[in-house]
């Protein structure tokens, strides 16, 4: 069961997650160059009956 701490956040083990260094992932994964411009379903190519090929 998850925790919350007055001071942060409480992950499963018990340890102190560091909000900060997550947003800043966040920051950096949104920020990164989009390299294929196709969309989710053009990438996977789903045939004429919906099935992923």
């Amino acid at each position: 069961m998850q925790q919350i701490d007055v001071d942060g956040r409480i992950n499963e083990n018990g340890e102190k997650i560091d909000i900060n260094a997550v947003r800043t992932i966040c920051n950096k994964i949104r920020n990164l160059p989009i390299i294929d411009s196709r969309t989710p379903d053009e990438i996977i190519g789903y045939n004429e009956f919906g099935i992923p090929e």
